[in-house]
């Protein structure tokens, strides 16, 4: 795909809002900066709802406050794509298509909501995949909802149309959607749309089956885009209600399932098993992937890899520090045959999110170390390598101290290191 470079627009906050904390309903503006995507330089503003502590990103482009018909993008998060690069959905290729599409017209908004898995969150989400894929595709997404008793889509978009006013936006919006509920929602709302416009790529074999799902249901989906064979799955995936882990009451095991996800620019792809948690302790979901040989039996050690993401690096930056990290560490995992990864939460770091807002007076880079290090992370790591011993997966990305604060934590908490390995990144 051809990426069409967009030329940086000057915005100026002081005429978009009010002041940095302006407020309007229950949603807080936190901040803003400069958003370098390989699409060309985009400014985010960054809200906060008051009532559900959640965050929403508004991603714009150019004078957003002229009266022309304004091109927009309601888009839902998606760690799985957008995070550890699974293929299984089309999130992360919609967002990278509606970011190339306003880049092309030099004007509009992406409003990024923290709705993952249609506004159920991401634990519902990893148990409709096992449901999917433990009936070996019979199943669509919106029945293994039904069955877990949730409707086919949670998300509601109040937010959009509180930062519409917060961001001085007045003129109707030409939706990027394949979705007409999302259009009708919208106009409740009382959000004027002039106009729908696709946002489509070709499936692939791992996400035909869910996107042929969609078509199903309503959404504008070309059949022609549909065409391809669904890929078959390695192994079984056996369903199972939610868990409390041994000696860890307050880590309840919602789901496991396969990603396939990238390894290379190339095409390759890698099955990962993606193990979910709810962390009742925290309030947040906790994810390990792992790789390979399954921890039961498994002779070979594991690299492992306690990985961080933001809601930033979601997008396709220019010069990212997590996405490049944990694009190595896969390649990695996959050469060296076994692997297990941690990400100690699903929503994008939201407390690394704001401290890098409050200005360089406050540091984020103790609160990241500490949050690497938590707890709950070693109980996980110890229930998926029985044998405890592993190899510390470090980039030239990461601090020394937190190399050697990760090391520490692993020693202390009982594991058996081999030398950790160092990969290098280009800068």
């Amino acid at each position: 795909m051809q990426i069409v470079r967009a030329m940086p627009v000057a915005l100026s906050t002081n005429n978009m809002l009010q002041g940095k904390h302006s407020t309007y309903g229950l949603l807080l503006h936190i901040g803003e900066q400069l958003l370098e995507t390989r699409y060309g330089d985009f400014q985010v503003h960054v809200f906060q709802n008051l009532y559900t502590r959640t965050y929403a990103l508004a991603v714009c482009l150019g004078d957003i406050q002229t009266p022309e018909p304004l091109l927009a993008r309601i888009h839902s998060a998606c760690i799985t794509s957008e995070a550890f690069g699974s293929c299984d959905c089309d999130c992360a290729e919609q967002l990278e298509l509606a970011l190339g599409r306003i880049a092309e017209v030099g004007r509009g908004v992406i409003f990024y909501l923290m709705q993952e898995g249609r506004g159920a969150g991401y634990a519902a989400k990893a148990r409709d995949r096992m449901l999917v894929q433990a009936s070996r595709h019979t199943v669509t997404t919106f029945e293994a909802y039904k069955t877990l008793g949730l409707d086919p889509d949670h998300r509601r978009y109040h937010e959009v149309m509180l930062a519409l006013q917060l961001l001085g936006v007045h003129a109707p919006i030409r939706l990027l959607t394949n979705n007409p509920e999302k259009t009708r929602a919208l106009k409740e709302l009382g959000i004027p749309v002039e106009a729908a416009e696709r946002v489509q790529r070709e499936a692939s074999p791992f996400n035909v089956h869910y996107l042929s799902s969609k078509r199903r249901v309503g959404h504008s989906l070309a059949r022609s885009m549909l065409v391809k064979k669904e890929a078959e799955l390695p192994e079984p995936v056996l369903a199972f209600e939610p868990t409390p882990l041994e000696g860890a009451p307050h880590l309840i095991r919602m789901a496991s399932y396969l990603l396939p996800i990238r390894v290379s620019p190339e095409g390759q792809l890698a099955w990962f098993r993606a193990h979910v948690y709810v962390d009742l302790l925290a309030g947040c979901e906790r994810v390990v992937l792992t790789y390979g040989q399954s921890a039961e039996g498994s002779q070979q050690v594991p690299l492992v890899r306690i990985q961080s993401e933001s809601l930033f690096e979601r997008f396709p930056l220019r010069n990212g520090v997590n996405k490049p990290q944990w694009k190595r560490i896969v390649a990695e995992m996959v050469q060296h045959g076994h692997g297990v990864a941690v990400f100690p939460s699903a929503d994008g770091d939201d407390a690394l999110l704001t401290a890098s807002l409050l200005g360089p007076r406050f540091q984020v880079d103790p609160l990241a170390a500490s949050r690497l290090a938590d707890e709950a992370i070693f109980v996980l790591l110890a229930h998926h390598i029985p044998g405890k011993e592993l190899i510390p997966a470090f980039t030239s990305f990461d601090e020394d101290t937190t190399r050697r604060y990760l090391v520490d934590a692993f020693e202390r908490h009982g594991f058996w290191l081999s030398a950790p390995i160092l990969f290098k990144i280009a800068s």
